[in-house]
């Protein structure tokens, strides 16, 4: 497994609080977020992964002028990977406890008081706990200790998409025998934004959705990823970088192995029609698999985009009507034709039964006639036997 420690400064892993994030053009909640941040005296370090943004963050970070924060700039980073950019955070933690937050999270007076981290535990959001839209994403805090966090080899850099990766993340800490515990929402607020999904992959895959749209088929994608072999383990490696120091508060790290092949077409394809078909199925639209199957990918995004933008579009809505009430006529007819035939296949079989059983009787009876007045006319009974001669003659195979 790649080395769990880039920090240059120290190699010991002393007792602490280290706070990771991650973001890609998103220094203006960043910079929110901070604030608040630096407030907590308990944080002993605060890691700060430059995914290769548009603006650079170093002037911001100078501009606190606070010694506990260290910028580690990505260079050449064109996607977001944030399973990749938060591991790479972690990597240069060096207190015994991990806080991972997103950049657009602030942190409120109390939360540690309210959040004792002791072995055995590890803290995260919930986002069937959130008591509004807003406060769904407080999913991916999580509060952990750093040999919990490396011990399962951190977050799962196969998923390169938007979403699920803190779920996956939570389920392997928990089949280690670790009891995860929720948050308090009211020590965390999420800052209310747009553009989720912006510098990940699936952006362009499916353009025509809007970036709330695309967030949520993005993390049903990743859940069926996790099933087609995206599984990760120990055994997988981290990304392999080369850092080299700009300043005594900033780093930066440069990929030394050539980024693998992005999931392949077919797989992402099949992901993507699966995740439409879960998330209409998940608003009470239910559509045949048949549909799914038959469309190519851009008619399956074309109807998901009409049902999410027909109210108020009565075209829209007319197309829709149409394909689900025809869709639902169709996979009836083919329903009643299926059962028609498992009929007639389940008659065919009990007559095939009551032959064979008939015939098994007939010779038993001519095995005892056998017996008694010899083979010859055994045989000859036999020759004659209507039922005998027609079961070998009709008999399948």
């Amino acid at each position: 497994m790649t080395s769990n420690n880039l920090n240059p400064f120290k190699s010991a892993i002393t007792e602490g609080i280290s706070l990771i994030t991650a973001v890609k053009n998103r220094k203006g909640t960043l910079e929110q977020a901070l604030k608040t941040w630096l407030t907590h005296d308990e944080i002993d370090e605060i890691i700060i992964v430059d995914w290769d943004s548009d603006e650079s963050l170093i002037s911001m970070v100078n501009d606190f002028q606070d010694s506990r924060v260290l910028l580690v700039v990505a260079e050449n980073q064109k996607r977001w990977i944030q399973t990749k950019a938060f591991n790479l955070g972690a990597r240069f933690s060096t207190s015994d406890k991990i806080m991972k937050i997103d950049g657009d999270i602030k942190i409120n007076h109390g939360f540690f008081d309210h959040h004792p981290l002791t072995k055995g535990v590890f803290y995260t959001g919930n986002w069937a706990l959130g008591r509004d839209s807003n406060e769904t994403h407080l999913n991916g805090t999580a509060y952990i200790y750093r040999n919990d966090f490396f011990n399962v080899n951190g977050y799962n850099e196969l998923l390169k998409l938007y979403g699920y990766d803190d779920t996956d993340l939570y389920m392997r800490l928990e089949k280690t025998g670790l009891v995860k515990l929720d948050f308090n929402n009211d020590y965390l607020y999420h800052i209310e934004h747009e553009s989720r999904v912006a510098a990940v992959e699936l952006s362009d895959y499916v353009d025509k959705l809007t970036d709330s749209q695309k967030a949520d088929i993005s993390i049903l994608m990743n859940r069926y990823l996790l099933t087609q072999s995206f599984s990760w383990n120990t055994t997988n490696q981290m990304i392999k970088m080369e850092v080299n120091q700009m300043a005594p508060n900033i780093l930066v790290c440069k990929q030394l192995t050539q980024e693998e092949p992005f999931i392949p077409d077919d797989v992402l394809q099949k992901s993507l029609k699966i995740a439409m078909q879960e998330r209409l199925q998940l608003s009470g639209q239910e559509f045949s698999n048949k549909l799914f199957e038959t469309g190519d990918r851009n008619e399956m995004i074309d109807l998901y985009y009409i049902f999410q933008n027909r109210n108020g579009n009565q075209a829209y809505e007319n197309i829709y009507s149409l394909i689900y009430k025809y869709d639902h006529l169709v996979s009836g007819e083919i329903m009643m034709k299926d059962n028609y035939i498992k009929t007639l296949n389940e008659k065919l079989q009990m007559q095939e039964e009551m032959i064979t059983e008939l015939v098994q009787r007939v010779d038993s009876i001519y095995k005892s006639y056998s017996w008694r007045f010899g083979h010859g006319v055994f045989s000859l009974f036999s020759r004659i036997n209507p039922i005998s001669l027609f079961y070998k003659k009709n008999k399948p195979g």
